[in-house]
């Protein structure tokens, strides 16, 4: 039996289930064009959603998961798992971590090929975990949650946010990621970050968290996780000043059922690689036993394009 490894796993702990155009460029990266292009949607069973999904076809059988730049693998629900075909690696199963610290199981998947939605290209040794997904995600028939980052090695993805696409291309240099998207968006301004190295609570590293440096109001030195999965941009409570806290009607479901409000804070500016973006509102949620301070979510990210190189220690947002 090999040794079991630790698997920290950084999905939400709750799902909001609550009730823009373009396609793609001409340009690709390479002396090929993009080896994958496919939607990313805001809805799914006919509602709209503040949190982006993905199709796939897997075994011939087609699925939805959720975009989520918050997780460090791609996340398969143990009945979408059974359903879909696929086999799970003996002797694999490992405790890991959601979002806010809650222990989670999770089993290997062996490595299976899929196609994205409007793609003809087949991606090969796909890699995941499967593990009991919260029961509002089954009841949606959503699959489970996709990491861009970590889906095909050595390979540079595209998430741009504004025209609904995330694009796969060939790994090229940092030069040559610039250089191609000064042509293919030159409405934006873009920012290399580097990818701040995330650490579990023993102390061990954690591959593929996509955790940024910014800062809010007098805080220069946060740490912030750049979570597609999320709809909102939420921080501690300690990094507002208390008289600007307030209650909200935001409404958070947690993965036991049970929903609360977000307090909030009004007018905030967040600096990210040099550009400022205003907030209307921040909402104010603990996170605890996480190597970062907050998380930026889809109200924020759907301006954005956000591209990852393969083997990331930067990553380039454009605003």
């Amino acid at each position: 039996m090999r040794e079991r490894s630790k698997v920290i796993i950084f999905i939400a702990a709750f799902v909001l289930v609550i009730s823009n155009e373009g396609r793609g460029h001409a340009h690709s990266l390479g002396s090929q064009t993009g080896i994958a292009h496919t939607p990313i949607v805001f809805e799914l069973n006919g509602k709209k959603r503040e949190i982006p999904f993905v199709g796939v076809t897997i075994n011939q059988k087609h699925c939805w998961f959720v975009l989520d730049s918050g997780a460090n693998m791609m996340m398969i629900s143990s009945s979408a798992a059974l359903r879909l075909g696929l086999s799970l690696e003996p002797d694999s199963q490992n405790t890991g971590n959601d979002h806010v610290g809650n222990p989670m199981k999770t089993i290997s998947v062996l490595p299976f090929s899929m196609k994205m939605d409007q793609s003809s290209t087949s991606l090969e040794n796909i890699r995941a975990i499967s593990s009991d997904l919260p029961s509002n995600m089954e009841k949606e028939g959503i699959c489970g949650m996709l990491s861009p980052q970590s889906l095909i090695k050595n390979k540079t993805v595209i998430l741009d946010f504004p025209n609904e696409s995330l694009e796969i291309h060939e790994a090229e240099s940092s030069d040559k990621i610039l250089e191609f998207l000064k042509v293919s968006y030159p409405a934006y301004l873009f920012s290399e970050l580097p990818v701040l190295e995330a650490k579990s609570s023993e102390g061990k590293r954690i591959p593929s968290l996509l955790l940024i440096p910014a800062s809010l109001i007098e805080k220069p030195e946060m740490v912030l996780d750049i979570d597609s999965g999320s709809p909102i941009t939420h921080m501690p409570e300690n990094y507002v000043q208390p008289t600007c806290v307030e209650p909200s009607n935001y409404p958070m479901q947690t993965a036991s059922g049970e929903i609360y409000y977000l307090d909030q804070a009004r007018n905030q500016l967040l600096e990210i690689g040099g550009h400022p973006v205003h907030l209307d509102r921040l909402f104010l949620l603990s996170t605890p036993s996480t190597p970062f301070e907050g998380v930026l979510g889809m109200d924020v990210l759907r301006r954005m394009i956000i591209v990852v190189p393969s083997n990331p220690e930067n990553v380039y947002l454009g605003l």
